[in-house]
């Protein structure tokens, strides 16, 4: 599904314990389907208070079709707010998305945007609409996309009422070069000035060991990151640079060390920075880890160096409690404020029989007393527009979009796969069982369709290889 549509806060954001980084902004409804459930509404409280209400509908592949957007200000009751419509093409690409507005008791345009894609599925032109109340659509900006071997030529234009025509505003040009591997190790910008002369305007290089590990990353000629790893290919060291025009040289920034525990996670992170006057690196931070059983995170503690008093100062501490599911069930933050520990955060999740969250809520504090807090609950029932959808609908497929290798999780059993270009012509073809591993590092990059037969069930997956 090209369209993402996201309000649960990822689960995998916690793997990266960036918890005080996160916060609910928007609300969408989630693709959820988990168990042949669909979510019939989502409703956002904050401060004990009901303030947004959210509902859908969805196509066979799952799709939101249509999202509606209540509010509930000072009276009782919900009132419509906003609804946005989409449509998709065969491949479930979003080839349609608009948004109207309740207005005087009516539906009123407000924005429209028209995709094309190819066969590859790649996004050839967009087209954007500004909505009239009358309800008119009026032309607004439109972008084209040219793709030519490893050249992608991106065009924007603006519409120009007073002349009915387009005007062009920018275009850009990007090559890429790619190993042997797949990899993408080099990538050029180009952008066509007022002259019409196309020109260089940046450039990203990649290097790649033996393992396919990445080592090396210059990002146009400014910024600079070498990668070290263990026997194991675990990262342990990363080096970051910035470009002195003036000296011409790779200038020292910062850097990262990691240290593993015997089961090869991640236990101490360090951070340094550039001391100049000490020609080295300084320490600056610390974090360390605890793992659950599992692999999962279920602790962090945040340190910051003390250079005059030779020690580690705690910062912030972080507890996670998690399912045998791998479920985030809360996660408890406190910070080191003058010499005690003071709550900061505590997040809370329950999910239902199918892994679906049903409710999540985030709670902020300053100065021990809560400052903010929200909560999201979602009400489930099961998928209307299925009939009787096998709960191996939960069927996973990572990486997506893949570079050689992916891997099938969510088998209930063992299945027949077949692996087929957008043409029908069937590329692979075998038996295989849950978590096993595809290699698809021959393929040419492009969009491919898998086919998964499991018993009487057959579920289709769009694969991406880059």
């Amino acid at each position: 599904m090209k369209k993402l549509f996201c309000l649960f806060i990822s689960l995998s954001m916690f793997a990266s314990l960036h918890a005080q980084d996160i916060v609910i902004k928007t609300y969408m409804l989630p693709e959820i389907i988990k168990g042949g459930q669909q979510v019939d509404s989502m409703i956002v409280s904050t401060s004990g208070r009901e303030r947004y209400k959210l509902t859908g509908k969805y196509d066979a592949h799952g799709n939101v079709l249509e999202q509606t957007t209540y509010g509930r200000g000072i009276y009782s009751f919900w009132s419509l707010s906003d609804k946005r419509e989409y449509a998709y093409d065969l491949l479930d690409n979003l080839t349609q998305e608009i948004l109207s507005n309740w207005k005087n008791n009516t539906w009123q345009n407000v924005s429209k945007t028209e995709s094309i894609f190819d066969e590859s599925g790649r996004l050839t032109s967009q087209i954007a609409y500004s909505g009239y109340p009358d309800g008119a659509w009026v032309l607004n900006w439109k972008s084209e996309n040219s793709y030519e071997g490893n050249k992608v030529v991106h065009s924007e234009y603006e519409w120009i009422g007073d002349t009915e025509g387009w005007r062009p505003v920018e275009k850009t040009e990007t090559e890429s070069v790619y190993s042997d591997s797949g990899h993408t190790i080099f990538i050029r910008f180009y952008t066509w000035n007022r002259m019409k002369e196309c020109v260089l305007v940046g450039s990203t290089e990649e290097k790649y060991d033996t393992g396919n590990n990445l080592i090396l990353r210059i990002v146009a000629q400014k910024d600079k990151s070498e990668y070290k790893y263990t026997a194991d290919n675990k990262l342990s060291k990363q080096y970051n640079y910035t470009w002195d025009s003036h000296t011409e040289e790779w200038l020292p920034k910062d850097k990262i060390e990691n240290e593993y525990d015997n089961a090869a996670y991640s236990s101490i992170c360090y951070s340094f920075v550039w001391n100049k006057e000490k020609n080295d690196f300084s320490l600056k931070k610390k974090t360390e880890y605890d793992y659950n059983t599992l692999g999962r995170v279920i602790a962090n503690r945040q340190f910051l160096w003390d250079e005059s008093g030779n020690l580690w100062n705690p910062s912030r501490t972080t507890a996670i409690e998690v399912d045998d599911n791998g479920n985030i069930l809360s996660l408890v933050a406190y910070s080191w404020i003058e010499n005690d520990w003071h709550l900061s955060d505590f997040y809370e999740y329950a999910y239902d029989t199918y892994n679906n969250p049903l409710q999540s809520s985030i709670t902020t504090y300053y100065a021990d007393q809560i400052s903010a807090s929200e909560k999201i609950t979602y009400h489930y029932s099961p998928f209307s527009a299925i009939e009787n959808v096998p709960e191996q609908t939960s069927l996973d497929l990572y990486p997506n979009p893949v570079t050689d290798i992916f891997t099938v999780s969510g088998l209930r059993s063992s299945a027949e796969i077949t692996l087929s270009d957008m043409n029908g012509h069937i590329i692979l073809s075998r038996k295989m069982e849950n978590n096993e591993a595809v290699s698809i590092q021959s393929l040419a990059p492009g969009v491919y369709l898998l086919k998964v037969n499991a018993g009487k069930e057959s579920i289709i997956r769009k694969v991406v290889k880059k």
